[in-house]
This record gives structure tokens, C-alpha cells and sequence, in this order.
């Protein structure tokens, strides 16, 4: 699913901050390769904004290797399912376009460059 918003912000290069919301729980076993899938294609700026809904597993352990990633933002609080947590993404994200991508699957290589 993806979102346009009103009021578009066009970065320095003249094309729109795609913003990608990826709720999760407890899908460590998948958490990176999708963060990796987005964080790969050949489209900027985009920004990936993780919402672990306070995962058992090593969900928190993996999204603390992407502290020092400026395109990738996280939390991770309890929250009300999968709806919640999109919405909770859709507050936090400054994308003139917004994605959803399950944090059990992952994007294939160019899958953002036709967007302009």
C-alpha cells in the first residue's frame, strides 16, 4: 500500500522523501533482510521507520545494528497490533510518499526507481 500527502517536500535533488513503515513482532528471523531490502535500492531519499510492537525475540538486538543509520528510524513499545503500529509509522514519517512493508518480507532490487 502506498500513501501521497499533501503538502509535498522536495529534498535538495528534487525528488519526494519516500518514507517506508515496516511494523513488526517478533520477526527477528526477518527483521534485517527486509531493513537491508530497502536500505539497497537506487532511489533517495528515503527513510525506513521501524515499529517493533516490544518484541521477545532479537528483534531490538538486530535494530540496534542500525543506530548509526541515519535513513533508518526505530521504537519499540508495546502497541495494539499491526493497525496500530502502521498508524503509529504514519505519525513519525516526513515522506511526501509513504510505504508498508511486512517485516517478513522484503523488497527486490530497484523496486522504488521509477518513482519521480
Amino acid at each position: 500500500m502506498t500513501t501521497t500527502r499533501k503538502n509535498p517536500s522536495l529534498q535538495k535533488n528534487n525528488k519526494p522523501l519516500i518514507s517506508i513503515i515496516i511494523p513488526n513482532y517478533n520477526n527477528g528471523k526477518y527483521i534485517r533482510e527486509t531493513i537491508n531490502s530497502a536500505l539497497i535500492q537506487d532511489y533517495r531519499p528515503i527513510e525506513i521507520i521501524v515499529i517493533d510492537g516490544a518484541s521477545t525475540d532479537d528483534s531490538v538486538k538486530i535494530l540496534h545494528e542500525y543506530d548509526n543509520m541515519p535513513e533508518v528510524k526505530w521504537i519499540s513499545e508495546p502497541d495494539k497490533g499491526v493497525a496500530d503500529a502502521v498508524n503509529k509509522g504514519f505519525t513519525i514519517a516526513k515522506g511526501e510518499i509513504c510505504g508498508i512493508q511486512s517485516s517478513d518480507d522484503y523488497y527486490l532490487p530497484n523496486a522504488l526507481s521509477s518513482v519521480d
